[in-house]
């Protein structure tokens, strides 16, 4: 790394895939029963389950990721031989891929149970008509004429 760069650039990205991955498990766990009525609960269930953790580990790898390579190259970093610093880099660098692969397939695998399903991450059942809370509108008034 070069001595006036803050931050590695591997690590804006782990940063923003984390944040896709927050945005994306709010979706899996959003996503109400209800919509789905010919899924058995238990299958839906373990569809969540399967998504949820694939999401929370990419979530996981990710700041991990960005502690250990800034705790490694701000903190460690001073006290090693460059070529032991570059090793350490690789390696959390190859972790972190690793670790995204591995969410990548649970991930994967979650999303072939929800097309075999039929479930849609993020659906929540329609409100039906007589639950739906409206307030009476006012009659309008007349307009005036101009003539």
């Amino acid at each position: 790394m070069k001595p006036g760069l803050s931050i590695d650039p591997t690590d804006i990205l782990a940063l923003v895939l984390m944040g896709l991955f927050a945005m994306r498990r709010i979706n899996i766990r959003g996503t109400d029963p209800a919509a789905f009525p010919q899924v058995p609960i238990g299958a839906f269930e373990a569809w969540r389950a399967r998504a949820d953790r694939a999401k929370s580990i990419a979530i996981h790898i990710c700041f991990a990721k960005f502690a250990l390579n800034s705790l490694w190259f701000f903190v460690i970093g001073r006290r090693v031989i460059p070529p032991v610093l570059a090793t350490g880099g690789w390696l959390i660098f190859l972790g972190w891929v690793g670790g995204m692969m591995y969410a990548w397939w649970l991930a994967s695998s979650a999303q072939n149970i929800a097309d075999a399903l039929g479930i849609a991450a993020g659906r929540r059942p329609p409100l039906a008509s007589s639950a739906r809370t409206t307030e009476p509108t006012a009659p309008e008034e007349p307009e005036a004429s101009s003539h």
